[in-house]
């Protein structure tokens, strides 16, 4: 049941239709490099460039929470990876109640108030661009930030944040790729034989270089047997940090 953790994602094809449709949200036939997927959860995540002047810019992407996080949050720092950054923004995202469980899985929570027609989201962009004054704007943005001071009091610890969405991607990283593996051979052996094979070119695509390159199964089998104790490890403390739940635990025993 991992598609309902931000975190955590046993089935990477889910993450590409995810990447895909948001990218049609925010004006993109196809993702562009900035929407990021790096397979440590089931939610693409946009860098800062989404919301430049010269980017195609949708009443969409008003819609989702990223345009309107604080900029020290959605920032990308320097040194920073892929998926620590992407982590990092998820974790703010988890942090300040902006995701949500749609019952098919995990998903960006609506943003209150956000502009509803042409003439608002323009007023609302020309406003986060500092080219004008908004009240409507300034209120959903200062209702952000207001979520960002309850979850982190004396402001956002970028630094502090930075390192632990670095090691927290690791383990997502490592409990993924021993469950991916997992549901590719499981739908194997239920006679499954496309959607398994479907899994693992997703994979592949996903975490070039981590996931073994096109695997029968019985060289599948042996990868997730040896990573399969470093993944329940991963799983373990990413349950003690209180980003995996009991039941998580559960899809790698």
């Amino acid at each position: 049941m991992s598609e309902h953790n931000p975190y955590l994602l046993s089935d990477p094809r889910l993450l590409e239709a995810n990447r895909t449709a948001v990218a049609y949200q925010l004006g993109h036939g196809t993702p562009p490099g900035w929407l990021l997927a790096p397979g440590t959860g089931p939610l693409p995540i946009p860098e800062p460039m989404a919301v430049r002047p010269d980017s195609p810019r949708t009443m969409e992407l008003l819609a989702l929470p990223f345009a309107w996080l604080p900029d020290e949050i959605w920032a990308r720092y320097p040194h920073e990876t892929d998926p620590g950054y992407a982590t990092r923004v998820t974790v703010a995202l988890d942090a300040m109640g902006l995701l949500a469980d749609t019952g098919d899985g995990v998903w960006y929570a609506s943003v209150e108030d956000a502009p509803s027609d042409a003439d608002a989201a323009a007023r609302t962009l020309a406003a986060l661009d500092g080219d004008a004054d908004d009240a409507g704007t300034m209120l959903v943005a200062e209702r952000m930030r207001a979520r960002m001071l309850k979850a982190w009091p004396g402001g956002y610890p970028a630094g502090e944040q930075i390192g632990f969405a670095r090691r927290t991607a690791g383990l997502a990283l490592t409990a993924n790729l021993a469950l991916a593996g997992m549901r590719a051979l499981d739908m194997d052996a239920h006679g499954d034989r496309e959607g398994a094979t479907g899994v693992i070119r997703a994979a592949m695509r996903v975490w070039p270089g981590l996931f073994p390159d096109r695997p029968d199964r019985d060289a599948l089998a042996a990868w997730v047997s040896d990573l399969h104790g470093d993944a329940v490890g991963a799983l373990r403390l990413l349950n003690r940090m209180g980003l995996a739940s009991d039941g998580d635990m559960e899809a790698l025993r």
